[in-house]
């Protein structure tokens, strides 16, 4: 977790000294983002989603739904679903260590106790078999989306309709 540094804000909700962030964002008393600060929200979680399509080989995630969320925010680049799959943990990374040995994956499991538990595990299973795995998009997002309350993949896709439900 990173520091909290507190600061007063002239804005709408009256200039109540709230907490920011190091990554910025302004929240509300009792954790909600103005409108405004959704669409900001947005568009830093879609730009490194975009980042991540240029950096990494291909993303694992738990199940359909994620993968949507991601392709709805540009993400091109092979998505494996973990849940979805009908193989046993074993064969699943032996399959991934044989496609993608020496190069880049991510491990995009949701923020609970269970996916923290299953992003560890696949991660040094993949890594011992040569894949190297970015842990950076999963923290950078974590950050993004912990304050907020939101602790699964799939629920950015609700903060982009709240988005654009507001237009």
């Amino acid at each position: 977790m990173g520091s909290y540094l507190f600061k007063s804000v002239n804005a709408p909700w009256r200039g109540r000294r709230e907490r920011i962030r190091r990554g910025g964002l302004r929240m509300r008393k009792g954790g909600k983002l103005s409108s405004k600060l959704n669409f900001e929200l947005l568009t830093r979680i879609t730009e490194l989603i975009k980042e991540m399509d240029v950096y990494v080989e291909a993303v694992i995630v738990e199940g359909a739904h994620d993968e949507i969320t991601l392709r709805t925010l540009g993400f091109k680049r092979p998505i494996i679903k973990y849940a979805a799959l009908k193989v046993n943990e074993a064969e699943l990374v032996t399959n991934i260590a044989d496609k993608y040995a020496d190069r880049v994956i991510a491990v995009l499991t949701d923020f609970d106790s269970n996916g923290e538990a299953t992003c560890k595990r696949l991660t040094a299973k993949l890594q011992s078999l040569g894949v190297k795995v970015d842990s950076f998009y999963r923290r950078r997002l974590k950050d993004l989306l912990r304050p907020i309350g939101i602790n699964a993949i799939e629920s950015i896709y609700s903060l982009k309709r709240r988005c654009y439900k507001q237009l």
